[in-house]
């Protein structure tokens, strides 16, 4: 009988799909399935033959591994009987004897030396002049967001913005002109002018006109535009106050958005972002210094996002990365 253990599945409901996520790691490699319900006939049916394959997996992993056990016991048991007995130690001086630390040293040592070299998960690394090209711009490709993002640190400052395929007529036009705007911004920044408005997050840059235009009646919106992971130290208390933000641009027409992370266990309602008259949501947290912490935003209760700003981002092992904030 199926166990209603949770672990490797996963609900996964959206405008064209509805039904439970089989993912897990089989000899190194990922493996995944999808269980609709639409094809196995409801809901609870499509999960019980979800979690009978999870199950069936586990077990055969279960076995796989017992079975290479026993064949490494059984060869070093082998190599054990072929190894010649040791020559007594020589009278005189007694022979040097080995500490648990020394062999631990040197067999760290061993295991480095004899490990091969592996890579982060992410995209592969480029090279040449397709890195130079792409350095600072990275594609975003959510549910609700399309587009191309630049991000570029200079003098402790993040300059960001978000090129989206649909502004830019297609993934070809939002490329060329994120790259135009990195290139201007790396020349204006190195050059040590200020970016235009543009170029920084915050106040529009102002342009020369010639008559000064009549005053509009509509509100002026108040939303402060906020840096994502904005943190201050507080010594007295060892705690960072840190400023979570995410753009309407990454939730457009979302209700409600709440944070969740390692700080709150993952409680998916226990902190709720407060959305601004622009559409963007921000929160401000107390969280204690000297670690790292994986977060992600929850739209509406159901769709996950990452924080465009991350530190780094980290594969959760189910349905993608999750956003990291280095606070060690």
């Amino acid at each position: 009988m199926a166990s209603n253990n949770p672990r490797n599945i996963s609900r996964v409901e959206n405008d064209k799909t509805q039904g439970w996520f089989v993912r897990m790691r089989l000899d190194g490699k990922g493996y995944a399935k999808m269980f609709s319900d639409k094809k196995y006939g409801g809901k609870k049916k499509a999960k019980a033959v979800a979690l009978d394959h999870r199950d069936m997996l586990l077990e055969q992993k279960v076995a796989e591994k017992t079975a290479k056990k026993a064949e490494k016991t059984a060869k070093k048991a082998d190599e054990k009987k072929a190894t010649p007995a040791k020559a007594p130690a020589r009278r005189g001086r007694p022979a040097k004897k080995v500490t648990e630390v020394e062999k631990t040293i040197k067999k760290v040592a061993k295991t480095k030396a004899e490990a091969p070299q592996t890579r982060r998960r992410g995209r592969p690394r480029k090279t040449g002049e397709d890195s130079e090209e792409m350095r600072g711009i990275s594609r975003i490709d959510s549910a609700n967001t399309h587009g191309w993002f630049v991000r570029v640190y200079r003098n402790k400052k993040t300059h960001s913005k978000l090129f989206s395929d649909k502004k830019y007529g297609d993934n070809k036009g939002a490329l060329q002109e994120a790259i135009a705007y990195r290139d201007q911004l790396v020349t204006d920044l190195e050059s040590g002018k200020v970016p235009t408005g543009k170029a920084r997050r915050g106040r529009p840059a102002k342009k020369a006109s010639a008559a000064k235009p009549a005053k509009s009646t509509a509100k002026k919106s108040t939303s402060p535009q906020v840096a994502s992971l904005d943190r201050r130290l507080v010594q007295s208390r060892n705690v960072y106050k840190v400023t979570f933000f995410l753009p309407a641009a990454a939730a457009p027409q979302a209700k409600t958005v709440n944070l969740v992370g390692d700080f709150n266990n993952w409680n998916k309602t226990a902190d709720r972002m407060k959305k601004s008259r622009d559409g963007s949501f921000s929160i401000k947290m107390e969280i204690p210094a000297g670690k790292d912490y994986q977060f992600r935003y929850l739209i509406d209760g159901v769709t996950w996002e990452n924080d465009w700003q991350a530190d780094r981002y980290e594969f959760n092992g189910i349905d993608g990365d999750n956003s990291v904030l280095s606070l060690s």
